[in-house]
């Protein structure tokens, strides 16, 4: 219904109180949750940029260094005037001397390319072979093997299409950076050993355990001199990737950069542990204040707990102790003993004392009401009974005056202690069917005493002979109706029914007392539509009295039910009370 529907949701303080707490709590968690996730990310993203940073200008210091390397081979190619002598051979004797004083230029040189690791010409004119190392490899001698390998102008073809970059090769089970150059017929070039590489160009400032690899951007292939990684696959813009490294899966952050003389990337591999190891200081710090906030909420709960919760407790019991009808002080007294809150113990004494007051409120208004009531009711009783009963006798003695035969007067004597029984009987509610046969008694009296002047029709629907009314309710309908409208010579029709109806919900009788008379004047109809209010001065001075006892006696039977009386006229003329009651069957008490 709209009333319960509307009603607020009662809720546990103390459960509230918990939820308040563990939810504060459970926030507090999610917060530095998230603000170590937040710090974890920001560590890590510094982490990358700063690794991006240094392995970018790594990638551009070697970058410098092999463009250099580069220059210094070509340059000499070119421009160095003993290459020319030697392979113009004019000067046989002058040969040594020649290639000596060649040799020792480039060993000079050399040694001022901190980043080389060595440099060669090669002259196939004369199939003179000269290098320079930093030191001492058998490098240059493969190197010497490939070139050998081609013959005459096959070998300028194959270096020109092959040979256009830096690219890695392994020797010796070491790696090296290998360089071809050709001017002419003449070629030059270079090599950087891996390790050197490594030492020259190690990322200073990397995390321990971070390795330094090139990696090929086309097929995911590197190159590195340490055996330990394994199960790596290079892929270009990745920041994270996982590999094996002595044999154990390890999670990477990988940072690279493109180099414009080689075909690979430079690549550094840093293990994400370490930079975690960075971010356990963040950690402890968010241990401490969780540890910290659950230690408090563990003493604030226990301390709410103490002070609140249990004296809400002891106010329960109070609150339980009233329902079940414990209001004496010695019963509160004993709830008092354990309750600690000065608060708890005034609305405890509050209760006490209302439930006092409103106790002698109760009993005093109950006995009132009852007395008014049983008053009221037999004050409507005593004037009813008088009514029929001079109403009646007029009627014997009209009777007995126009008429000789003795068997009818004895019916009308009959009749009328009949009714002189059923409305002097101390029931408080009869049956519809029990009232039916009484009616039918005082119509059989009129029609005595005024022979052809009422007929009648009674109709009632089968469960409604078992629905309970009180005494005399459709009779003194019927004898307002014959009071009014009877006349000698005048028929008068009275039509009684009686219907089962469903009005919100409930079941009710619904009560029609039709009549053929000349039915209520506008105004004597307003006044008896309004006597469920204060009673109108009409009835003060005695008209409709009867009238207003029915609306009475309604309202006192039926005080918490559906009960309604409603006057009208018909249309064809006549007066029609309609009445409304509550379907209760009748039990006899």
């Amino acid at each position: 219904m709209k009333g319960d529907s509307s009603q607020k949701k009662l809720y546990s303080l103390r459960k509230r109180i918990f939820f308040a707490f563990f939810f504060s709590y459970l926030m507090l968690f999610i917060f530095i949750v998230i603000t170590s996730v937040f710090y974890y990310r920001i560590e890590l993203r510094h982490s990358e940029e700063t690794y991006s940073v240094l392995t970018e200008n790594t990638a551009k210091q070697i970058d410098s260094d092999l463009a250099n390397i580069q220059n210094f081979v070509l340059t000499t190619m070119i421009n160095h005037s003993d290459l020319t002598l030697l392979e113009s051979a004019a000067d046989q004797a002058s040969f040594p001397q020649i290639q000596a004083r060649f040799v020792n230029y480039m060993r000079d040189y050399t040694a001022s390319l901190s980043s080389a690791s060595g440099v060669f010409f090669y002259l196939p004119r004369i199939d003179r072979f000269m290098f320079a190392v930093n030191k001492e490899s058998s490098f240059p001698y493969a190197v010497q093997t490939t070139l050998h390998n081609y013959e005459g102008s096959a070998l300028i073809r194959a270096l020109r299409s092959g040979y256009r970059r830096w690219r890695f090769t392994e020797h010796d089970n070491a790696l090296y950076l290998e360089k071809y150059l050709t001017y002419g017929s003449r070629v030059g070039g270079a090599w950087i050993s891996y390790s050197k590489l490594e030492s020259q160009y190690g990322l200073s400032g990397a995390y321990r355990g971070s390795l330094m690899l090139f990696a090929s951007q086309t097929d995911g292939s590197y190159y590195t001199e340490d055996a330990s990684l394994t199960a790596y696959t290079f892929t270009p813009g990745r920041r994270r990737c996982y590999a094996e490294y002595n044999g154990k899966k390890t999670d990477y952050l990988q940072v690279s950069a493109p180099l414009a003389h080689c075909d690979e990337q430079l690549v550094l591999l840093i293990p994400l542990s370490n930079i975690r190891k960075e971010l356990k200081e963040y950690t402890r710090v968010g241990y401490i204040i969780f540890g910290t906030m659950l230690g408090a909420f563990i003493f604030f709960y226990l301390t709410v707990r103490k002070n609140l919760a249990v004296p809400i407790n002891n106010l329960r019991r109070v609150s339980a102790a009233f329902r079940e009808g414990e209001t004496d002080t010695e019963a509160f007294e004993r709830l008092q003993q354990d309750i600690h809150s000065i608060e708890v113990q005034e609305i405890t004494r509050g209760i006490g004392d209302l439930v006092d007051q409103l106790s002698a409120v109760k009993n005093r208004v109950l006995m009132e009401e009852y007395a008014k009531n049983s008053f009221e009711l037999q004050s409507l009783k005593n004037q009813v009974s008088p009514h029929f009963l001079i109403n009646s006798l007029s009627s014997i003695s009209s009777l007995s005056s126009v008429s000789t035969d003795p068997a009818l007067v004895r019916t009308l004597i009959s009749l009328l202690a009949s009714h002189l029984r059923y409305t002097m009987s101390q029931k408080t509610s009869v049956s519809i069917s029990e009232e039916v046969q009484h009616l039918t008694e005082y119509y059989k009296m009129m029609q005595i005493r005024y022979p052809n002047s009422l007929e009648y029709e009674i109709d009632i629907e089968g469960l409604c002979e078992d629905a309970a009314i009180f005494p005399s309710l459709i009779l003194m309908l019927s004898e307002n109706s014959v009071k009014h409208n009877l006349a000698v010579g005048e028929l008068l029709t009275i039509r009684v029914t009686a219907v089962e109806q469903d009005l919100n919900g409930q079941q009710v009788v619904r009560i029609t007392h039709r009549d053929s008379g000349r039915g209520f004047d506008e105004a004597v109809l307003e006044q008896l539509n309004r006597l469920s209010d204060t009673p109108p001065e009409a009835v003060r001075e005695g008209q409709n009295i009867g009238l207003y006892n029915i609306v009475r006696r309604l309202s006192l039977a039926y005080p918490d039910k559906e009960s309604a009386i409603t006057f009208s006229n018909d249309e064809n003329g006549g007066a029609v009370i309609s009445l409304v009651i509550p379907y209760i069957p009748y039990t006899e008490s």
